[in-house]
């Protein structure tokens, strides 16, 4: 897993892409998850599978 944080509108978020496998096939994926100020996921965006 990837993780990295960038800011928008004003609020951080944490930008993420995995790779892995299901039952031999390769499978990865990318999301993002916004940081409330107490330091815990407020929001998040579906993760993409491929």
């Amino acid at each position: 897993m990837d993780c990295r944080t960038t800011e928008r509108d004003g609020r951080t978020l944490v930008e993420f892409s995995w790779d892995s496998d299901d039952d031999g096939n390769p499978v990865s994926g990318r999301g993002r998850a916004a940081l409330a100020e107490d330091a815990t996921l407020a929001a998040s965006t579906p993760v993409t599978e491929t």
